[in-house]
């Protein structure tokens, strides 16, 4: 929601080194080259923070849960440690150069560090350890640089729980030192947000996992099985550990999967008393390398799980354009959630500029930091005129009690798109600062405000300030854009089946074979490097659009799921209105498999990534989008997988990976 105070700076990857793997950063295994030798607690020079104003603390703490601002978690010290004028260096007998510096902030329940030069060379590994508990974040490597040497950026880390961390760096024998390592962030955590089981009866938790009012309704209950796809580009921001906000990945007119995030501009934020660092902005303060986002982070079904579910994270950002007047900003992703390890399955959502929107539609969102959620309006929307001196700038919606609850929205929802019923896009959170309620209590007197997207296209001849110039690259002067999958041509053979209704493409790097039925809606077109094969019952019927190439398969955005139909042995049908999902994924002990369609009973085939069968047997479904067929995987390795699932015409295959 809309915040008035702001103060956080510092990104707290939430994580917690060894005790919880899932919410891991970008990191390798390992342990610090010091603990071979027990050399991590001798003579390390200490850097001690100063103590810290609980008093003052407390009554800024008040103020943010009087203005529903997301709970702070910690104090920011500002500093300036690197390699030269800090810490120690040493050369362990195995050859290993070592710099060690251990910070101390007394009586902190966590320590986390912000980098704002880090630019390690290959085979150098950074660590961040706890020396009594010997819990350990890293290494950190290479693969965490979002800059080059000669223009480092930033990063941040978890948090290390206790009141002492030892930065080591590790330098591989013989080799030079070109790293760039400076510390300007030292965060004293004098409460925390999601904490390892281990530390839960000592540490006090603030809003997060489960925090969210009893009347909102998860994303994967019955209101959301047509938002299957959409909700997948949904993320959730985390700042300065706090889980601040919500945005999603957004399409643009060339299709071509550049990383653009869509959320408000309040979520830039004002940061200045801490540090003195600046707001994020386009202009004065583009850089966000010490972002995090949320990915997938949901319930496997309507229920509110008892334990804290996975997620996919990843780190970094770049303010590209944002604008106070219709609380737009525009990011542009460092990492990209497809060529994570594992590969994160996510959806670039549509848009449109539409000047009126009609009828109903939906709103996906975090409130309060919690797992995902959907909200539903069923009436027009229109003009703000109580939040906004500017009307015309802000849409405002009114949610609509639904089957399984009355979603609204709270904090940590900000930023948060609001689509039509036709899955398009036409605005971002702003708020409904006191034009409304925030929480459940009575949902339907909830005002909500969402800056227009029209207007954001092109209120301003600045691209700074636009939409326009990032989401229409090509210049095609769309009125909207679909969203899609981010297609990388990694399916050599597609065999398409089943009644094809919309626009389509279907790329292949080998051969593409087709029976299916092409509706008079159809606008089909199949490019494939090596052969298209159009087999017996393959129609296009009167109206529709076919055309098939041969041509080089281009990795770009495009409306199906083709990540989905990439099977080892390229024996894959695709039907419009039939889909196998799969919950976690990646996972590490159980899968649980649900389908878009109603169709009894069918034949469920698991195959490891060689081809080879790993798992059969029966499958059910008597609820559509139900996650009741589960899988024990934990005697399987880790990996890639396909399920095929087959019941009478219908042959699906989806992919999942095991991670352990």
């Amino acid at each position: 929601m809309k915040k008035s105070i702001f103060r956080y700076v510092v990104v707290v990857f939430s994580i917690f080194g060894m005790f919880t793997p899932i919410y891991a950063q970008l990191s390798l295994k390992g342990e610090p080259a010091s603990w071979k030798f027990s050399l991590e607690n001798l003579d390390i020079p200490v850097y001690n923070t100063l103590p810290i104003n609980r008093e003052k603390l407390a009554k800024e703490d008040i103020a943010d849960e009087r203005y529903n601002n997301p709970p702070r978690f910690g104090y920011s010290n500002t500093v300036s440690l690197n390699l030269e004028n800090a810490g120690k260096w040493s050369i362990l007998p195995s050859g290993i150069r070592v710099w060690q510096l251990k910070v101390r902030c007394l009586e902190s329940l966590s320590i986390n560090l912000l980098f704002d030069k880090f630019f390690l060379a290959e085979g150098t590994k950074l660590f961040v350890f706890n020396p009594q508990s010997k819990q350990v974040i890293g290494a950190f490597t290479s693969q965490n640089n979002k800059g080059t040497m000669a223009n480092p950026r930033g990063f941040g880390t978890g948090l290390v729980y206790g009141s002492e961390v030892i930065i080591e760096v590790d330098i591989p024998k013989d080799y030079s030192i070109t790293d760039i390592v400076q510390i300007c962030s030292i965060v004293h955590g004098y409460r925390v947000i999601n904490i390892p089981d281990e530390y839960s009866s000592k540490l006090a938790k603030v809003a997060s996992f489960g925090s969210s009012g009893s009347c909102q309704v998860n994303v994967n209950c019955s209101e959301g099985i047509n938002w299957q796809s959409e909700k997948r580009g949904i993320a959730m921001i985390l700042v300065n550990g706090n889980r601040w906000c919500t945005g999603s990945l957004i399409n643009n007119t060339c299709n071509n999967g550049d990383l653009y995030f869509l959320t408000a501009n309040h979520c830039l934020g004002s940061q200045s008393s801490v540090g003195g660092i600046a707001d994020k902005d386009a202009v004065t303060h583009p850089d966000a390398s010490d972002w995090t986002f949320w990915w997938n982070y949901e319930s496997a079904n309507c229920s509110n799980p008892s334990a804290e579910p996975g997620h996919g994270t990843t780190n970094g950002a770049t303010v590209v354009a944002n604008d106070p007047t219709t609380d737009f900003a525009l990011l542009k992703l460092i990492e990209n959630p497809i060529l994570q390890n594992p590969p994160l399955d996510v959806y670039f959502n549509g848009w449109t500029k539409a000047a009126s929107i009609t009828g109903g539609g939906a709103g996906i969102h975090h409130p309060n930091g919690d797992i995902k959620k959907i909200s539903t309006f069923s009436v027009s929307p229109i003009g703000n005129s109580n939040c906004s001196t500017s009307p015309s700038n802000f849409w405002e919606i009114n949610w609509a009690s639904t089957s399984n609850g009355f979603s609204v929205q709270q904090p940590g929802s900000s930023g948060s798109p609001i689509f039509t019923n036709g899955k398009k896009i036409f605005g971002q959170l702003f708020g409904p600062m006191l034009c409304g309620l925030q929480q459940c209590d009575d949902p339907a007197k909830q005002e909500v405000v969402y800056g227009r997207f029209a207007v954001s296209w092109n209120n301003s001849t600045l691209n700074v300030r636009q939409l326009q110039h990032w989401l229409d690259p090509c210049n095609t002067g769309a009125a909207e854009c679909s969203g899609g999958y981010f297609d990388n041509c990694t399916n050599p053979i597609l065999y398409i089946s089943g009644t094809l209704n919309n626009r389509k493409l279907f790329q292949a790097s080998n051969r593409i074979e087709s029976d299916a039925i092409i509706s008079s809606s159809g606008n089909v077109t199949m490019h494939a490097n090596n052969k298209i094969e159009l087999k017996p019952g393959f129609d296009a019927n009167l109206g529709s659009a076919y055309l098939g190439e041969i041509q080089s398969c281009l990795p770009q955005v495009i409306t199906q799921r083709t990540t989905k139909s990439n099977s080892s042995d390229g024996q894959v049908a695709i039907n419009d209105n039939f889909e196998v999902i799969v919950y976690p994924n990646p996972a590490t002990n159980d899968i649980y498999i649900a389908v878009s369609q109603l169709f009894g009973e069918g034949k469920l085939i698991i195959r490891d990534i060689t081809s080879r069968i790993v798992f059969e047997s029966t499958f059910t479904n008597k609820d559509k989008n139900t996650f009741s067929n589960h899988v024990d995987i934990r005697k399987f390795i880790a990996g890639v997988y396909f399920i095929a699932l087959q019941c009478g015409s219908h042959y699906e295959v989806t992919k999942f990976v095991i991670a352990k």
